[in-house]
């Protein structure tokens, strides 16, 4: 038999189950004479579901529980207690890389790894997106040491990204040797905190929330930096907005970078409850893409261009990394959602023609 298309949902002869958006199929479908069941209605029914659930992806956000982003043009507007703007008319395309890990020139990282190369390899694969995005973001680990000449390899690899890049540091970083190699990009406080607010970018406002604690690998959201988290989300609260942050405020179950993780998180989800307008908490550190809710809103880990941290939920499991391919996220402003895509790096088999 031949390669199948998975079916859209949306042109399914029967109609999808309401609630739990699985598409129900018709008798001709899942019978043959005799009654016995078909191997092509059991594979259609499947990618219908699946394809049900996959259209669902990355796109909800929780309030309560109840709302899924795909009723967003129904009550988004409702929620936030406003007519719609033209921030929703607009559309906006974000690649969001983190944890690079970079080395100084012909090292590598952790002595195995050529970090290096593996991120120029994201950052050309950025470039040759079509369309191209409109931002660029780095969630933090921009270097593993924060030496002087990681920063000056750094500057020479993030030069190569053809768009606007806004970044944040992880606690691999360090704070005054990040603000000085990158002081020239012109949003970086002068003084404190690496927190910033950028609203020039497009629809979308974008808030970098520095929790790094210099010398420790945890992060903390500190009242200092929710009470600046605070006063930003009050300045714009009908405009789209997304938190960067490095460490997540929960835990993902794997124990060795759950111990890492960030402090503070009840005082965090405090705030951003209160602020319905954050369509995203867009953090790094745990090398790995990892989906939650958090304070009402959707919480997502981008995975790191290097290696990725292994997959071990054993409490007792021994930490360890593999040379997984690489990948970033791209998120996609649509107006009036916004939705998430994991991109591999790399070439792989294909176009098939198929889908």
């Amino acid at each position: 038999m031949g390669a199948l298309r998975s079916v859209d949902p949306r042109f399914s002869p029967r109609p999808r189950h309401p609630a739990r958006g699985i598409a129900t199929a018709g008798r001709r479908e899942s019978t043959l004479r005799g009654g016995e069941v078909s191997a092509w209605g059991r594979l259609l029914r499947a990618n219908r579901a699946a394809a049900s659930i996959a259209s669902c992806c990355f796109c909800f956000r929780p309030s309560g529980g109840e709302e899924f982003r795909g009723r967003l043009s129904r009550d988004h507007h409702s929620r936030l207690g406003r007519s719609p703007t033209s921030f929703e008319a607009a559309a906006l395309l974000i690649a969001h890389l983190s944890d690079p890990h970079l080395r100084p020139t012909g090292e590598l990282y952790q002595g195995l790894v050529d970090s290096n190369a593996m991120f120029d390899a994201a950052v050309s694969h950025v470039n040759a997106l079509d369309p191209a995005p409109d931002l660029v973001i780095v969630t933090g680990d921009i270097v593993d040491h924060g030496a002087p000449a990681e920063y000056e390899h750094a500057r020479s690899a993030l030069a190569a990204i053809r768009r606007p890049v806004l970044m944040l540091p992880g606690n691999h970083d360090e704070r005054e040797a990040f603000r000085a190699a990158f002081a020239g990009r012109g949003y970086l406080p002068a003084t404190g905190p690496l927190h910033f607010a950028a609203g020039d970018h497009g629809p979308v406002r974008i808030l970098g929330l520095d929790i790094t604690i210099p010398g420790e690998h945890g992060g903390e959201a500190s009242e200092e930096a929710c009470g600046w988290l605070e006063a930003r989300l009050r300045e714009e609260p009908a405009r789209p907005t997304l938190v960067l942050m490095h460490q997540p405020p929960f835990q993902t179950g794997i124990a060795c970078i759950d111990a890492y993780n960030c402090r503070g998180e009840t005082r965090l989800e405090a705030i951003l409850t209160s602020h319905p307008q954050v369509e995203r908490v867009l953090c790094g550190h745990v090398h790995r893409f990892v989906m939650t809710r958090f304070a009402n809103t959707v919480l997502v880990t981008a995975p790191s261009t290097t290696t990725a941290i292994a997959l071990r939920l054993a409490p007792d499991a021994e930490p360890a990394s593999f040379v997984e391919p690489p990948a970033f996220l791209l998120h996609q402003w649509r107006g009036d959602a916004l939705v998430t895509h994991l991109v591999p790096v790399g070439r792989f088999r294909g176009p098939l023609p198929f889908f």
